[in-house]
């Protein structure tokens, strides 16, 4: 019951509880596919009711419910929601008490209490898994890092410009502020030209470019509404063109983006090819939406860029696909156009 109560009545810094939203499940008719993903729902107040009626005749199965209760959410919600923060902090909360309860569970039980229920001695409330969760978009886990000390997310330092001496660090989410999502390379590369700032991460327009992305690319398009009888109508880019198909755009994989002394944004890298635009047998099949990565490299204006797609190998794309990602613009990539070849 002191463990339960040590989660149900945990509260945020603004007096509010922090299991309000874990005390009962959703709607089913509100929010269906909860049910459809979640095999075995449970909430707190089942917990509750359990410990009164006596179901848990053993520390392990109360264990399970909680710790199914907090992954429910996590899983469902997704780890970095409102939600999954309060399910992944109400667990840290839960392993911190258990710790605490060792030894007077022992004596209540008069027995050893299964390996599983105990937590490690050095940090009883450390997470099963860091989520890195930058400004920045990349999860690499390099150089310094610092975690947020309500989401338990983890961001880098250079990113987010954070204060290590610091005793306290909570990220722009749980302590909303503006932040510059363009975050330059700490050193200047030995490929940069004069006059040329180089970056990690730059925006066009409020669309966030990283080193490594892949997006669709403006083909040479005129703007018809421009131009007359004496100069040729001028290109479409982002801002100009309304309807766009992303099936007439080129696949580009950005490798470095840049400023130059006027302060435009470029990119740099590499295109992929559809079937159609390579030379194959007739009888080659494909996979859908397969493409041929090609080495041709060039240098875009990111006003160009449209957006966001994901060009993945064979085996990235059979363990899984972006989250949240439309499967129209997430492709597979297996071979390379060799120029050679006739």
């Amino acid at each position: 019951r002191n463990l339960y109560n040590a989660v149900a009545q945990a509260k945020e810094d603004d007096g509010e509880l922090l299991a309000a939203p874990l005390v009962t499940l959703p709607s089913k008719r509100k929010l269906p596919q909860y049910y459809q993903r979640v095999t075995e729902p449970i909430d707190l107040t089942m917990v509750e009711q359990n410990i009164v009626t006596g179901v848990y005749k053993t520390v392990e199965s109360f264990d399970q419910d909680m710790c199914r209760l907090f992954s429910n959410n996590v899983r469902f919600h997704g780890r970095t929601s409102d939600i999954g923060i309060a399910a992944t902090r109400l667990r840290k909360i839960y392993s911190v008490a258990k710790f605490d309860y060792v030894d007077q569970l022992r004596e209540i039980l008069g027995e050893s209490l299964p390996a599983t229920f105990i937590p490690e001695q050095e940090d009883p409330g450390a997470e099963e898994e860091d989520v890195i969760r930058c400004i920045c978009g990349m999860f690499r886990d390099e150089g310094l890092m610092i975690q947020c000390e309500r989401c338990l997310v983890w961001q880098h330092c250079d990113c987010v410009k954070a204060d290590t001496a610091a005793d306290k660090y909570l990220c722009e989410r749980c302590c909303p502020r503006p932040v510059d999502l363009e975050i330059p390379l700490e050193t200047t590369p030995e490929y940069a030209t004069e006059g040329q700032t180089h970056y990690m991460t730059l925006l066009r327009g409020d669309l966030q470019l990283r080193q490594g992305d892949t997006v669709y690319v403006l083909r040479d398009m005129p703007n018809e509404e421009t131009g007359s009888q004496t100069t040729p109508p001028s290109k479409h880019n982002y801002k100009t063109i309304k309807n766009v198909k992303y099936s007439d755009c080129d696949i580009f994989r950005i490798e470095r983006l840049w400023k130059d002394e006027k302060g435009d944004r470029f990119a740099f890298g590499h295109h992929y090819l559809r079937p159609h635009e390579t030379f194959h047998e007739p009888t080659r099949k494909f996979f859908p939406n397969e493409l041929m990565r090609i080495p041709l490299y060039e240098v875009v204006p990111l006003d160009l860029i449209m957006g966001h797609c994901y060009v993945l190998d064979i085996n990235t794309f059979c363990k899984g696909r972006p989250a949240g990602a439309d499967p129209q613009h997430i492709y597979i990539c297996e071979y390379c156009v060799d120029k050679s070849a006739r």
